[in-house]
């Protein structure tokens, strides 16, 4: 490499870094406690889930159904980590906020508040509080230049074999904190490149769909979700028999446990329209021994069809490459274990 280019790269390097220090900074500090989400809204609200009713998951969504007025309406279940308990219902409020809630056993909905904190600091991480799509893409955009600093901050120290081990604190202060960036900047290097790299891929990801719709779709960003995720089904505003949203569940466990001989627990639950003839029951289930996305299920409630499935085993090389984005970005992927590594690294 030439002199300029060296001192450009440097020049980009250095300055890069100022730019988005602090906003990265900000967006680490967030990441840490929300590693530990599951353990933490155990902990804040172990009481409230310990007195929770006795219930199961059809009882919840009927109740919730006739306290929220929901008619309609999507919302969602995430599973009460105390067995037997009735599921944590999460329910959008007008200013686009999920508000968690618990069956009491009085049959009447406990606001779990501590819950509302984490989301708050959920979104600090993922939007900088920004509403709308913007701070999605501002955080993907600091991704993709930390990215950029990883990468030119390689190429820059080309002394690797002896900077790795470099610490020299008889010198100046100034010399022994460079001394320390190269170090855990070589030794972190393959923590950086991931976690840089999936906060862009997952913080841009509605502007690859819009690119996808232009490319793909003539512009039309609905079909090109659509052809990912399913249509939303649209509301027939007539009223149909629902079937036991547990043993929907049950099917889903049993398409799964066919399929691939192994299934884990159901991370999250949609409910769309629950009543309407036209009502859907979206079921993202754990895929143990996979470092994927969880694979789910969309079936009808009043006939338990399946009308989406989305199944990441099978799938082609980039399928797979970008459903391995979020377990390697939340660090969820070894349990405890890669939680702790992710937050010595951060």
């Amino acid at each position: 490499m030439d002199q300029i280019t060296h001192k450009r790269l440097y020049n980009w390097h250095s300055i890069g870094g100022m730019v988005v220090g602090v906003l990265f900074c900000l967006i680490v500090l967030t990441a840490i406690p929300l590693l530990f989400m599951d353990e933490l809204s155990s902990w804040l609200v172990a009481d409230e889930l310990q007195n929770a009713a006795t219930s199961d998951t059809d009882t919840t969504i009927r109740a919730a159904m006739q306290q929220f007025d929901l008619d309609g309406e999507e919302f969602h279940l995430s599973p009460n980590p105390i067995e037997g308990k009735s599921p944590i219902v999460w329910v959008e409020n007008a200013d686009h906020e999920h508000l968690a809630y618990v069956l009491s056993e009085d049959q009447t909905f406990v606001h779990l508040y501590p819950l509302d904190m984490l989301e708050t600091l959920e979104h600090a991480h993922y939007n900088l509080l920004i509403p709308g799509d913007i701070g999605e893409y501002l955080v993907g955009a600091i991704g993709m230049l930390g990215l950029s600093l990883v990468l030119s901050g390689t190429i820059l120290h080309r002394r690797w074999p002896s900077e790795k081990y470099q610490l020299r604190k008889s010198r100046s202060r100034r010399l022994f904190f460079s001394d320390i960036h190269k170090m855990l900047g070589l030794w972190l290097l393959p923590f950086h490149i991931v976690i840089t790299y999936t906060g862009a891929v997952l913080g841009l990801g509605g502007l690859l769909i819009i690119v996808a719709a232009y490319a793909a779709f003539e512009g039309d960003q609905d079909a090109a979700i659509a052809a990912v995720l399913g249509k939303e089904p649209e509301m027939t505003k007539t009223q149909c028999e629902m079937l036991n949203a547990d043993e929907v569940i049950a099917k889903a466990t049993a398409h799964w446990q066919a399929k691939h001989e192994t299934v884990g627990d159901v991370a999250i639950l949609s409910v769309h329209g629950f009543g309407d003839c036209a009502s859907e029951l979206v079921i993202a289930s754990e895929m143990p021994g996979f470092l994927l996305s969880n694979n789910s299920l969309t079936y009808t409630i009043t006939q338990g069809e399946i009308t989406k499935e989305v199944d990441w085993i099978p799938g082609s090389f980039g399928e797979r490459w970008y459903a391995m984005t979020g377990p390697l970005h939340f660090g969820n992927f070894a349990g405890l274990a890669s939680k702790l590594v992710y937050t010595v690294s951060a």
